[in-house]
């Protein structure tokens, strides 16, 4: 039995909290907030029990991983508190609010012998692994084009953690950071090589941090992926991929798709559909579990590396635009 502290309830641990139905080897076990209130009321409806304080879950012995769902910037202190407790980690995206921190968390683990992964979801998700699958069989030619939407308009509230620069917010590190990392990932699967250079544009909200980003990348191999992340505004959210002999998208909120389609030239349209067997949280949960019984500090479906390129890439992005 895999036993999971929880660190930050919030909305999204609701949903990891949810996945355990689909995963009878694993479970909720402690819960902590810096609010022991909001740790307790959790707890009492997701099952697991209270821990007194966030640093009394990391040394908890009956704790074998730790899932941080703070906001971004209190990811690093909460990470490396349970690092430093012996702890594996799966830490909610973006991993931390730059390379740099992000660099020294993965050093500080990698010291220790530990596990630590930034909780990019989408790459696990049964769709996702059928496109990568599709890729690996050279389904629709060379890969020439990849161009995603992640965007959606939430009130404008200065205090939030979307558009508090405190909170390290802003729409590259909420959302941008799936279009960027699965735009690299595609093009790396696809033979497409390294990132080489690219273009931005974009707008600021008043609170400094950016509010919508539009940008174009070019790899080694010649391939461009196009993105837009806005915070302003509504898209197809959609993820295509277009190649010399066909394409695949992955429509409708692409970092949570469960049905993709994908036609060969020449060929019928095919519709798939691939869906999450709870929440779909439950895939990267299981790619945990199999990483701690094969002795892995990293999954190789989501490697450091390129939770560090990623970063990496948003610190550029985000310099070029001027965001606080």
């Amino acid at each position: 039995m895999l036993r999971w502290g929880l660190i930050a309830p919030g909305g999204i641990a609701r949903r990891f909290a949810d996945a355990f139905a689909a995963l009878p080897g694993q479970r909720l076990q402690r819960v902590a907030a810096r609010d022991p209130a909001k740790a307790q009321a959790f707890a009492a409806q997701w099952g697991g029990a209270a821990a007194p304080s966030i640093e009394a879950l990391c040394a908890d012995p009956e704790v074998d991983i730790v899932y941080v769902a703070s906001p971004h910037s209190a990811h690093a202190e909460h990470a490396r508190l349970a690092l430093a407790a012996g702890k594996p980690v799966l830490c909610e995206k973006s991993l931390t609010p730059d390379r740099a921190s992000a660099e020294a968390l993965f050093a500080f683990a990698r010291q220790r012998r530990l596990f630590l992964m930034e909780a990019l979801w989408s790459r696990f998700l049964p769709a996702w692994r059928r496109a990568q699958e599709l890729l690996a069989q050279h389904a629709i030619g060379e890969v020439q084009r990849v161009q995603s939407s992640f965007c959606f308009a939430p009130p404008y509230d200065p205090r939030s953690r979307l558009f508090d620069p405190a909170l390290a917010g802003g729409a590259l590190l909420d959302i941008g950071v799936y279009n960027l990392n699965l735009s690299a990932w595609v093009m790396r699967l696809a033979g497409q090589g390294e990132l080489l250079d690219w273009q931005v544009d974009g707008r600021l909200a008043p609170t400094g941090v950016e509010q919508h980003v539009e940008g174009c990348l070019r790899f080694a191999g010649g391939a461009r992926a196009g993105f837009v992340c806005r915070l302003d505004g509504l898209s197809p959210n959609a993820f295509c991929i277009e190649g010399s002999r066909g394409w695949i998208e992955l429509p409708d909120g692409f970092w949570h798709a469960q049905s993709l389609r994908w036609q060969r030239q020449g060929e019928a349209l095919q519709a798939e559909s691939h869906p999450f067997a709870r929440n779909g949280f439950e895939a990267q949960m299981q790619a945990c579990a199999e990483a701690l019984e094969q002795g892995w500090l990293e999954h190789p479906q989501m490697p450091a590396a390129d939770t560090l390129a990623t970063l990496g890439l948003i610190d550029a992005l985000r310099e070029r635009l001027g965001a606080q």
